[in-house]
């Protein structure tokens, strides 16, 4: 059986992550710190090497790909792109204190962070699979990239 290894690298910082808003849909690009920072470590030659780079159709996203794997081609999968925050969407956590379904939603409720990791996921097993027209992505000897918005 071939096997294969899957990085989950999480985008560069944002104004909004600098703000410290929820920006789970919301699609802002790098800011230049985040790009400064990103280039860094790139030039440090921290990541990963891989044939195959799966990103988010975030800019954040996006760019963050871009800089650390300008040489591979990029392809973006919708169906893992960042958590939608809802109402919530914008705001700091300091604006949302006094909300009692935000305090629920950070003990876990409304779906909570379980729900998230196991719908992108499958969203990403159902690309693959279409893509490839394999039944598992162990079929597959390669090694992935994939970029989401959120760290896991």
């Amino acid at each position: 059986m071939k096997n294969y290894r899957l990085y989950l690298i999480r985008h560069g910082i944002t104004s909004g992550n600098l703000e410290g808003k929820y920006i789970g849909t919301t699609d802002l690009p790098l800011c230049e710190e985040g790009e400064d920072a990103i280039s860094s470590l790139a030039a440090l030659d921290v990541y990963p090497k891989v044939q195959k780079v799966y990103s988010s159709p975030l800019k954040r996203c996006l760019q963050t790909a871009d800089i650390i794997y300008p040489e591979r081609l990029l392809k973006r999968i919708d169906g893992i792109a960042e958590l939608d925050f809802g109402e919530y969407e914008g705001k700091t956590q300091a604006e949302l204190q006094s909300d009692e379904k935000y305090l629920e939603w950070l003990k876990g409720g409304y779906d909570g962070k379980r729900g998230y990791i196991s719908r992108r996921y499958h969203a990403f097993r159902r690309y693959y699979e279409s893509s490839f027209g394999i039944r598992s992505a162990q079929d597959e000897a390669y090694r992935l990239c994939l970029q989401s918005g959120r760290g896991i």
